[in-house]
């Protein structure tokens, strides 16, 4: 699977965040974001 576009990077992550909710991925991307909880799969 490719990884997210920046712009789907932010709006994804600022759902689970939003949500308060770990966000399940293998983006790498989403390692940068403050505060977001990522489950490593």
């Amino acid at each position: 699977m490719a990884s997210s576009s920046p712009k789907t990077t932010v709006w994804i992550a600022a759902v689970a965040l939003e949500c308060d909710m770990p966000l399940a991925t293998r983006d790498a991307h989403f390692d940068r974001v403050d505060g977001l909880t990522v489950l490593h799969w």
